[in-house]
């Protein structure tokens, strides 16, 4: 999809690795959202608004989860461009991910979709 777009593979790559967090991000802030919603909406029960109470508590860790997330990728970012990354692609040079797949642990190049084992 990104290929569409006629994006550079450092930009796919940047995109690649904050796409899950910042997903994660704004999934918390919908679930608050819809948590003010049906407060505001059922305000007069009780059960309303413990439904409401459990919304905010459920975003809670999904903000916290996100922030941490987001904080995984900005690390991987950083050794990135120092050049500390042991694991890089080998046709780009871009972040990897590691997958586990049928045949084992093979790995997946953000920048450009590359995927190899470094097995062989």
């Amino acid at each position: 999809m990104l290929d569409l777009l006629g994006l550079s593979c450092e930009k796919k790559m940047f995109i690649r690795l904050f796409l899950q967090p910042m997903m994660i991000l704004v999934a918390a802030c919908l679930v608050l959202f819809l948590g003010e919603i049906f407060y505001e909406r059922t305000s007069q029960s009780v059960i309303g608004q413990q439904i409401a109470y459990c919304f905010s508590l459920l975003s809670v860790p999904l903000m916290i989860l996100g922030l941490i997330s987001t904080s995984y990728s900005i690390y991987r970012w950083w050794k990135f461009i120092n050049a500390e990354d042991t694991n890089s692609c080998h046709a780009y040079g871009g972040i990897v991910s590691e997958k586990h797949g049928k045949y084992g642990i093979y790995y997946k190049c953000l920048a450009c979709s590359a995927t190899h084992s470094f097995d062989r």
